[in-house]
């Protein structure tokens, strides 16, 4: 059965048509949304998406979730918050990051997520397209501090569907969580199934995520 979008603002016309332009794209992709396990009633979430190895996984996931009815939020370096382009980026869902702040950039996004009134954001946690042997755990972090549920967004380029496939809230043990994610993940067939990172997080002390370029 085909998932119905569900917008979060009805009476928005342009999110509406953007819905439906996104919904038209996927089609035309010959891809499609599987599952779509996160509320309605869930405005605050990070969501985990892996496996990362191609740019086109940030373009699909952007139409998924536009279909869906769902803005993505995404980390943006503070340097590049500067006159002309800084409009452009938050409008498109971009959040301002200083990576030199004492209290980091998971303290940062904590706050900006206790801030906020919804917060769609999307990270990779293997931070790069490159194979790594094991993942940042800055999102993990970010969730856990701002007391919201992480979310599994994927993207299966064997079965050419994506979505989000499970949402858990992080219990502050990381290797019990760890085990979920990869259990998850280890199913996903990536693009560049050779760059896959292997999913694994960082130790606590290691808390950072680089923004993107």
């Amino acid at each position: 059965m085909p998932i119905a979008p569900t917008p979060i603002n009805p009476n928005a016309e342009v999110r509406i048509r953007w819905q439906r332009i996104s919904r038209w794209v996927l089609r035309l992709w010959g891809w499609r949304i599987a599952e779509w396990k996160l509320p309605d009633d869930v405005k605050k979430v990070v969501v985990a998406g892996e496996h990362h190895t191609s740019n086109m996984d940030g373009f699909l996931m952007v139409f998924m979730a536009a279909a869906m009815g769902r803005k993505l939020s995404w980390l943006v370096k503070a340097e590049l918050n500067k006159p002309v382009i800084n409009g452009w980026i938050r409008a498109s869902g971009g959040i301002f990051v200083n990576r030199h702040a004492k209290n980091g950039t998971v303290g940062q996004v904590v706050e900006q997520m206790n801030a906020a009134d919804s917060m769609f954001l999307v990270m990779a946690p293997s931070a790069t397209r490159r194979k790594t042997d094991r993942w940042r755990s800055g999102f993990y972090y970010m969730a856990l501090g701002a007391q919201v549920p992480i979310a599994l967004g994927y993207i299966d380029y064997a079965k050419k569907e994506g979505g989000i496939g499970k949402m858990l809230v992080p219990s502050g043990n990381i290797k019990a969580d760890e085990a979920v994610f990869q259990e998850f993940f280890n199913d996903i067939t990536p693009r560049y199934p050779h760059k896959a990172s292997t999913v694994c997080l960082d130790p606590p002390k290691m808390l950072e995520e680089t923004p993107s370029e």
